[in-house]
């Protein structure tokens, strides 16, 4: 009987470190889960798993230790603050939309931490990252390579693969995580011979892939990364695992680059079709390719995992070694000028010139620093932290800030890093929470990255260092698909080791239980909310936009009956009571969006032009709409239409001007 329960709770082991595999593919293939109604779905179903294994009593829970507990409450504090800055920003449901995607990530960490630490259930949370990486990115190459199966053609920088999370750069990061996972299980002696064969198969698409998005930061990351993989896993099996994926990646490599007719406007030409079938059968003869010869050189790792030096040797092989990488660096360095070419690089960066292949579609890309408008995203952001310190402007609000002081005409709704995002929106507490919550994760990786299992949790940290980093520079935060699986991952390195002989339950244990169970139903209430609302609102909008004003109203009142903090329901309702004539109504409607996002240009535009067909004195609303949006060039001939002094004269002037569509960029 002890035998069978240990069994099952074997197999709930494994299959609970299945989950962030299945979350992630899940979440990339809704747009990386940037919008809310994947990030809130995902959050309620972590909760009620958590409710479910508090309910099955103290085998399926363990309280997490002291670091774990830290790291959770960094993450609770972050939730916390985020949901709080309503207060200052006036803004609630920028702020609980932000909210649900943080409580996402503690939900993810806590439900992991509170498992017993196991090496093993770790290793199969890895397999299921790994395969789930894999699939998105061969659906990716399969969109690129052979648009006849899969055709998405984006609007913005086609050339550069975007699919299926709709934003290359998240593809290229979620590709250099997937490529340090998978050399990983390439170069163990510990996996099964099955997972080192399939892992350095990977790792041809993978490459071909993060190549395609052209994502410098990813590229240039994963680089790094597989550096500190060697370097603090070396694993016996790398030489292997080379031999078998380094000819074959540049086989795969060089089919792809020059790219041709592959990144044209036209994926459906005869020359695009062509060279996409040529390209899609190169990649898939290298995977094979790598995966036989991986195969071949099994043989190998038994050898190599049998060698050992001599005790008196380990030291002076050492040293020799270290000699040799520092000569052959001072080599290099002399060679090719690197101090030289490190500063130039700098300059590059920091200067105001726009990065020119910015849109170009080619391997000198990856060679280019230039930081593509990051530099002034980053301003903004530290603008409103010298505005304050320490609330900074409120959760969600960076694209209300970007539109009100950015430099350029360029839209954004991300500060393109996650650290200085949030110093600018959560202030210095905000940006600590953050940091501590990471390091202890990081740390955890590093800490566990000795003995046997050294090469499995160097592979983990430097898959999280590639995150870390690359969320330094874009807005991996925003995407859970690129995410979850640090917060995952990271809470079963915190976890608590397995207790060897049986532990006199407290008193008090059950009562803890019961009352942290109560506690996640809590927060239950907020994602379940988020994501009733946001379907009802998509409906709206998609009615609204097929023409369809009573069903949209009837959406957009069913949704704020949910979620009375949203204004985008009060916007559809204005819009539709404008096209239906019933002028007071649209009035009634945008004053509520003002009141719930004040700060939002559009609302003080929409109630301009409802005050001006309602004969009401539309200029301030039109004067703060231009404020809010400086650089719009509709705004000031909307106001200049507006000037006048009369209900006459607001109605004539308001007959050319159009309401603009509620959608996407308002929450």
């Amino acid at each position: 009987m002890n035998q069978r329960l240990r069994s099952l709770r074997l197999d709930a082991g494994l299959c609970l470190a299945l989950v962030p595999g299945l979350v992630t593919f899940f979440l990339a293939m809704r747009e990386g889960g940037f919008f809310p109604d994947s990030t809130a779905l995902v959050a309620a179903e972590l909760a009620l798993l958590l409710v479910l294994r508090l309910a099955l009593g103290r085998g399926s829970w363990r309280w997490p230790g002291v670091p774990g507990a830290i790291a959770i409450a960094a993450l609770g504090g972050l939730a916390g603050w985020v949901l709080v800055s309503d207060s200052w920003s006036h803004a609630p449901a920028r702020a609980l939309l932000e909210y649900v995607r943080v409580l996402l990530y503690l939900l993810t960490l806590v439900g992991f931490a509170t498992l017993a630490y196991s090496a093993r259930q770790i290793r199969w949370m890895v397999y299921g990252v790994a395969v789930a990486i894999v699939g998105v990115c061969v659906l990716g190459l399969v969109a690129r390579t052979l648009p006849e199966v899969i055709l998405y053609v984006p609007d913005v920088h086609p050339e550069r693969l975007s699919y299926p999370l709709g934003y290359w750069n998240s593809v290229g990061v979620l590709a250099a995580v997937g490529i340090i996972l998978c050399g990983h299980l390439a170069s163990s002696i510990r996996d099964p011979w099955a997972a080192r064969v399939l892992g350095a198969a990977a790792i041809p698409p993978l490459a071909t892939t993060l190549f395609f998005t052209y994502s410098r930061g990813a590229t240039w990351a994963a680089a790094g990364a597989v550096v500190v993989y060697a370097v603090v896993g070396r694993p016996r099996g790398i030489v292997a695992a080379a031999l078998a994926t380094i000819p074959a990646t540049a086989v795969a490599l060089m089919a792809a680059n020059p790219p041709g007719a592959l990144t044209g406007s036209n994926p459906l030409a005869p020359e695009a079709l062509s060279a996409g079938h040529r390209l899609a059968l190169v990649i898939a003869l290298c995977a094979v390719g790598a995966g036989v010869l991986r195969a071949l050189l099994i043989p190998l790792d038994g050898r190599i995992a049998g060698f050992e030096l001599p005790e008196r040797g380990r030291r002076p092989a050492l040293a020799a070694l270290a000699a040799g990488v520092v000569m052959v660096t001072l080599v290099v360095g002399a060679t090719y000028d690197v101090p030289d070419v490190v500063a130039t690089k700098y300059r590059e960066f920091n200067s105001d010139e726009k990065d020119r292949v910015a849109g170009y579609a080619g391997s000198s890309r990856l060679t280019s620093v230039g930081s593509n408008g990051r530099r002034e995203h980053w301003e903004v952001a530290l603008e409103s932290f010298r505005a304050d310190p320490i609330h900074g402007s409120g959760a969600g609000t960076y694209a209300i800030e970007w539109v009100q002081h950015r430099p350029s005409s360029n839209l954004a709704r991300d500060g393109h890093s996650l650290y200085i995002e949030t110093l600018g929106e959560l202030g210095l507490p905000g940006l600590i929470l953050v940091v501590i919550a990471l390091a202890l994760i990081l740390g955890a990786f590093a800490y566990r990255a000795r003995g046997p299992d050294r090469a499995l949790f160097a592979a983990l940290l430097a898959a999280g260092l590639v995150w870390a980093v690359h969320a330094g520079i874009d807005w991996d935060w925003e995407m859970p698909a690129v995410t979850l699986w640090i917060f995952a991952l990271g809470g079963a390195a915190l976890a608590r080791a397995p207790v060897t002989r049986a532990a006199k339950r407290p008193e008090w244990a059950f009562a803890a239980r019961g009352l942290a169970a109560l506690v996640v139903l809590a927060l239950l209430v907020s994602p379940v909310k988020v994501a009733v609302s946001e379907a009802r609102t998509t409906d709206a909008l998609d009615a609204m936009i097929a023409g369809e004003c009573a069903t949209a109203t009837s959406r957009a009142r069913a949704a704020l009956d949910v979620l009375p903090e949203r204004p985008t329901p009060h916007h559809v309702l204005a819009y539709c009571a404008l096209q239906e004539r019933r002028v007071a109504d649209a009035v009634g409607s945008m004053e509520a969006a003002v009141r719930l996002d004040p700060d939002n240009w559009e609302f003080h535009y929409g109630l301009a032009i409802a005050r001006a067909r309602a004969g009401l004195d539309p200029r301030r609303e039109a004067a703060l709409a231009a404020r809010l949006n400086p650089l719009d060039p509709m705004l000031p001939a909307a106001r200049e239409r507006l000037r006048g002094h009369t209900p006459r004269e607001w109605r004539r002037g308001v007959r050319r001007l159009a309401l603009t569509l509620p959608g996407a960029p308002n929450p």
